[in-house]
């Protein structure tokens, strides 16, 4: 479960930096400062997450904390200024240390998570495969508390991701499936056994997705809606999620800062 959600995190981070856009000089490099996320019914603060940077302006380290919970990411980077290795501490007092190695082409080709508590240790090992023109085509990953082998295959067309599909022990989980316009992703749909689960619905203005929701098996059932809004220079500076029904979580809504 923890690479799950290790694999979720580093999915999220991706799918932001591709949101967060400017139009300023590209010599100017994007720095988040923070995010706070509030209650959407009312001013209760959910939680807080503050960034920090390197002189070179890499990431440095990640502090979430709310009221049960506090979390800190710290980046170590090797002499390319590639990612070495990220320790996590979190509210178990527990450490995950996360390291990283990579090809020759610079490509991220495996990733050991040492997970240590006072009671136990153990270690998870992801491999990744790239096609020739470096797209990343499947991934394998060991839980070292496991005895199963978690796959994933990707597809494109040239470069556009169009299908994921994930597997344990060889057997098919789930499939996700990209639809695209103007080289912009439109409909996710994932479906299991055949059927579909979830379909997202993504809508843009300006190239900038403003929009997703999420529906349940069907397009006539809306389950979840999350709406981005962005300051002059098309940085991401707020967004405000409706959860599904059956969410662990609540309604609510997320203010970026950014370092000037």
């Amino acid at each position: 479960m923890k690479l799950q959600l290790t694999i979720l995190l580093i999915i999220f981070i991706v799918s932001c930096s591709n949101i967060i856009s400017s139009n300023d000089s590209p010599n100017k490099k994007l720095k988040l400062k923070s995010e706070t996320w509030y209650h959407l019914h009312n001013d209760l603060e959910l939680k807080y997450i503050e960034y920090t940077y390197y002189n070179n302006d890499s990431i440095k380290t990640v502090t979430e904390k709310r009221d049960d919970y506090d979390y800190e990411k710290k980046y170590f980077y090797n002499s390319d200024d590639q990612i070495e290795k990220i320790i996590v501490y979190n509210y178990e007092n527990s450490i995950d240390t996360i390291y990283h190695y990579y090809l020759q082409s610079n490509l991220l080709s495996m990733k050991i998570t040492i997970h240590t508590t006072p009671n136990f240790c153990y270690n998870d090992t992801t491999k990744f495969k790239y096609n020739s023109n470096n797209n990343l085509i499947q991934t394998i990953s060991q839980p070292g508390n496991q005895d199963g082998i978690y796959k994933s295959q990707y597809e494109y067309n040239d470069d556009l991701l169009i299908s994921k599909i994930n597997y344990y022990n060889d057997e098919l989980i789930r499939k996700y499936e990209y639809q695209y316009k103007d080289r912009l992703k439109i409909k996710e749909t994932i479906s299991s056994n055949g059927n579909i689960q979830h379909i997202y619905v993504y809508e843009y203005k300006k190239k900038l997705v403003t929009i997703i929701n999420e529906y349940l098996s069907n397009l006539s059932n809306l389950i979840s809606t999350i709406e981005f809004k962005y300051n002059k220079n098309n940085y991401l500076n707020y967004k405000k999620v409706k959860v599904p029904p059956y969410s662990s979580f609540v309604d609510h809504e997320i203010y970026y800062n950014y370092y000037d």
